[in-house]
């Protein structure tokens, strides 16, 4: 999982991309990014809080099995399916929002006080069990 700043242009390159009538992020610019990551091989997930049309067109053009998905449409059945996440920090936003609105602060059993943030222990759990999942599902 890697967490970025954004997963859209700048105004400087929008700026550039217009000048030229062009779009700002290329396939290129993608499969820079993953085989920076050695990633260009996996399944690969990209998730942003918005529809990003700029990705999705850059993504759509790569090889394999590469999805760009927004927030809202974001489901555990997909992210079991993909090896690799890249998460703009505004979709961690604002998918803490929607699980705290939609399920409201969950009484954590352990600790018997109400718990707000999601914690990096919790992150690496969920990784572990996705991954056991898929593993399982590899193997049947």
């Amino acid at each position: 999982v890697i967490v970025v700043d954004k997963l859209y242009p700048d105004e400087r390159q929008m700026d550039s991309a217009a000048q030229m009538n062009s779009v700002p992020i290329k396939t290129k610019d993608a499969l820079s990014f993953l085989k920076k990551h050695n990633w260009q091989d996996d399944s690969v997930m990209f998730v942003d809080d918005t529809e990003n049309e700029y990705l999705m067109a850059a993504v759509n053009n790569l090889a394999g099995d590469k999805r760009v998905v927004n927030q809202e449409n974001l489901n555990v059945y997909d992210l079991l399916k993909v090896n690799r996440l890249v998460i703009s920090k505004s979709a961690v936003e604002a998918l803490k929002g929607r699980l705290q609105s939609e399920t409201g602060n969950y009484l954590s059993r352990r600790e018997g006080k109400f718990q707000t943030e999601i914690t990096s222990d919790q992150i690496a759990l969920w990784e572990e069990n996705a991954k056991a999942m898929r593993e399982k599902a590899q193997t049947n």
